[in-house]
C-alpha cells in the first residue's frame, strides 16, 4: 500500500508524453490540480455564469498550457493561446483530444452540453 509520504512523492511528478499529429510529434506534459481548477475557472465568471466564447477557448487553451519542447519547457506563454486559435482545426483536435486523455481530463459533450444549456441565449443576428 501506498504511505502519504509515496503519494506525496509519486503524484506530484510531472508526466510527460507525446502526441501524434498529421505534421509531426508533439511533446506533452501533465498538469496539476491547482492548473487544472485554473484551466476550467476561465469558463466561468465571478457570479457562475459560463462565458461561451471562454468554453470555445478551451481547446486552445489546454494545448497552450501542456504543449512542451523536447526540454520539457513551454512552447507558449499560457495568453498565447489565440495563436493557438488559428491553427487548422483538425490539428488542434488531435492535440487537445491527446492532452485531455494525458491529463485524465473529461471533456464529455454531456458536460459541454449542460454547460451552455444553462447559459443565457445570445441572438445570433441571421434572418428569420
Amino acid at each position: 500500500m501506498l504511505t502519504r509520504d509515496d503519494l506525496n512523492k509519486q503524484a506530484s511528478v510531472v508526466r510527460y508524453g507525446v502526441v501524434t499529429l498529421a505534421i509531426g510529434q508533439l511533446c506533452i506534459r501533465s498538469i496539476t490540480e491547482r492548473e487544472r481548477n485554473e484551466y476550467e475557472g476561465h469558463q466561468v465568471d465571478d457570479e457562475g455564469q459560463v462565458q461561451l466564447e471562454e468554453v470555445a477557448r478551451r481547446r486552445a487553451r489546454l494545448v497552450c498550457l501542456c504543449a512542451v519542447g523536447e526540454d520539457h519547457r513551454p512552447l507558449f506563454s499560457k495568453d498565447e493561446f489565440a495563436v493557438i486559435e488559428g491553427w487548422d482545426a483538425g490539428i488542434l483536435t488531435t492535440a487537445y483530444e491527446g492532452i485531455r486523455a494525458h491529463c485524465g481530463l473529461d471533456a464529455s459533450k454531456a458536460r459541454v452540453e449542460a454547460a451552455e444549456k444553462n447559459s443565457e441565449a445570445t441572438p445570433d443576428g441571421g434572418s428569420a
